[in-house]
């Protein structure tokens, strides 16, 4: 034929009846390996047909004038959705998912600084979570009473440096840092009294080990008298707090000794954390299997070299911080079967806009203030005692349990059935695997929920049961927020076709529909994806990108004679108009972070021009 297109397509066709044919990726990688040089002509190969019977039929002239399809003479399949791959996309911001004291302090917080209501949302959750004793648990299950969940997460939100988290969680950390002040401000005093009585009780001890010497001497004295009699040496008292940051493990057991209500970490970015996970051991897991064992919380038993074991009453820490996608992937490409990443609740962060330059809303603030100040008041009375004081050891409150009306268990029983669902629709195992802790990720923020409502409101003590709508609140959120956004994560996280995902994006978003797309156009716009990458191995990592894209019929490779290589492909118009959600999604997500970009500009402009 003379169209090393159209012989692709026949070898391609011909070799799917034998029993080794792979795949079309199979089939390319041959193909580009294949030389133009000592091979057979033509002609020879008509010859050695000949040779075996076969008859060269006489062309119909007629097909030399007859329209072309495109690169293989065929029609174009139905190109496979790689940008939206399980249709859906992560979950967006809803109200009716929140609490309304949460909903309403993420809804101000976003219109002044510009950040997505979602991540301001879930940032005003983990920054109330701290105060939310873990003393509190509920129990899911009507007759199993040995299965409970605490009021415990672990958040990740993936995004940007310019996703305006810092921001967003100084605002929402106002009500905490303040109860944080007055817990050192305690502490310190107690520090103080407590130096004070060393101090006094050295001198008592110096005392009677005088008194016991000339007893002694006078061969007058009793043994247990004598013991009895040793002066009581003060106790240290505890160091109170809500929250930590870039602390080791063996620092974590002494700081959850002195906290029973459990502590939260909360961290601009998590990568510092994933990466010092056992970072001083030999092994690379020591570490992490102590982080996954606080997930579940309750009692634990630390045994450290040089020291003895320590036995904590409640190894439990709730996580929350940011990381930006690349370095996530880095981190966690070769090993994220480890359970880890499955505990954590993923949540998508959109492009931060411009914020409005306008006053805090004063009665938003000062009602997600009054929310955190009662359940802060909550948490240190019972922490270990009242008033968290050690001068009440006994006093520790027993675990309160709470229970789901009926309506509520009939709501998370339809919730718990469609995740159920969800592990046997073909999903991959690791998807599988985070849908396992999914289930328990409810009950968790149902609590939450149920705490933060008591403490917007009027009523003194904390009702026992979780209601419907609570209930409802905390399963929408699941399953339509947390579900999507976790299945998105693990396909593209595991996905070879990421970068193929990333040329689909590119190829879709266009203003105007591309017929072909070349090699250069993906050096030239695509250096985010493909700058890092030098060579050879980025020419395989294209190559690779592509033969994805030709499998699921995006593309078809434009070979030219004399090349073993393909360095542009016609595009399949069909994606254009068989995807036009997607195409809309990305074209204006494009759109939205080129009008940020020029809106920068023009400030910086603007800004120069105020400076001369």
């Amino acid at each position: 034929t003379g169209d090393l297109n159209q012989a692709l397509y026949i070898w391609n066709e011909w070799s799917q009846a034998g029993t080794k044919y792979q795949g079309e990726k199979d089939i390319l990688t041959c193909w580009q390996s294949f030389k133009a040089d000592n091979g057979i002509s033509l002609g020879t190969l008509f010859h050695i047909a000949g040779s075996y019977g076969w008859t060269r039929p006489i062309p119909d002239a007629s097909e030399l004038f007859s329209a072309v399809n495109d690169a293989s003479g065929q029609e174009w399949a139905e190109p496979l959705d790689l940008i939206n791959r399980y249709g859906i996309s992560e979950g967006a911001y809803n109200r009716e998912h929140w609490p309304e004291v949460i909903a309403d302090k993420a809804e101000e917080t976003s219109l002044r600084i510009g950040s997505d209501p979602l991540m301001a949302a879930w940032s005003g959750l983990a920054h109330i979570m701290p105060v939310c004793s873990d003393i509190h648990q509920v129990q899911p299950k009507k007759h199993s009473t040995d299965y409970t969940e605490r009021p415990v997460l672990w958040m990740m939100a993936v995004g940007e440096p310019s996703c305006k988290k810092s921001p967003t969680d100084r605002d929402n950390a106002l009500p905490l840092k303040s109860c944080e002040k007055e817990l050192v401000k305690h502490y310190q005093i107690e520090r103080e009294q407590y130096l004070a009585k060393k101090e006094f009780h050295k001198i008592q001890l110096d005392a009677w080990k005088t008194t016991t010497k000339k007893t002694h001497a006078a061969d007058n004295h009793n043994a247990a008298e004598t013991i009895s009699s040793i002066p009581t040496e003060p106790l240290s008292p505890a160091n109170r707090r809500l929250t930590v940051s870039n602390v080791t493990v063996e620092k974590l057991a002494d700081m959850l000794s002195d906290n029973t209500g459990g502590l939260t970490f909360l961290a601009d970015e998590l990568a510092a954390l994933f990466n010092s996970m056992g970072q001083y051991k030999s092994g690379t897991s020591a570490d992490q299997q102590l982080w996954l064992e606080m997930y579940a919380g309750g009692g634990y038993t630390i045994d450290r070299k040089g020291s003895g074991s320590t036995y904590i009453d409640n190894w439990s820490i709730g996580i929350y911080g940011t990381i930006q996608p690349d370095v996530l992937k880095g981190i966690f490409s070769k090993n994220v079967n480890d359970g880890l990443l499955q505990r954590f609740i993923i949540i998508y962060v959109n492009e931060a806009e411009m914020g409005k330059d306008i006053p805090v809303n004063q009665a938003v603030m000062q009602r997600y203030e009054r929310a955190v100040e009662r359940l802060f008041t909550d948490h240190k009375i019972y922490q270990n005692g009242e008033l968290f004081s050690n001068d009440y050891p006994d006093c520790i409150r027993p675990n309160t349990i709470y229970t789901l009306t009926d309506k509520a268990y009939d709501i998370s029983t339809i919730a718990r059935e469609r995740i159920d669902a969800l592990r046997y629709s073909g999903l991959t195992k690791y998807i599988r695997q985070a849908l396992s802790k999914v289930e328990g990720q409810m009950f968790r923020i149902a609590l939450l929920f149920h705490l933060i409502e008591w403490a917007d409101s009027e009523e003194i003590a904390i009702p026992k049961q979780i209601t419907r709508e609570t209930m409802k609140k905390a399963a929408d959120l699941t399953t339509e927020s947390i579900i999507p956004s976790m299945i998105k994560f693990h396909s593209e996280l595991m996905d070879s076709t990421s970068d193929a995902q990333a040329i689909a994006k590119y190829i879709i978003s266009r203003d105007t529909p591309l017929s072909v797309i070349k090699e250069r156009d993906i050096y030239r716009d695509m250096s985010s994806v493909f700058g890092n990458v030098k060579g050879n191995e980025r020419q395989k990592a294209i190559d690779s990108a592509m033969s994805d894209l030709i499998v699921c019929d995006w593309v078809k490779p434009i070979i030219e004679v004399g090349h073993k290589r393909s360095n542009s492909w016609i595009i399949n118009p069909k994606i254009y108009t068989s995807m036009l959600d997607t195409r809309n999604a990305e074209v204006k997500k494009l759109k939205s972070i080129k009008q940020k970009m020029n809106q920068s500009h023009e400030r910086r402009k603007q800004e120069k021009a105020d400076c001369q």
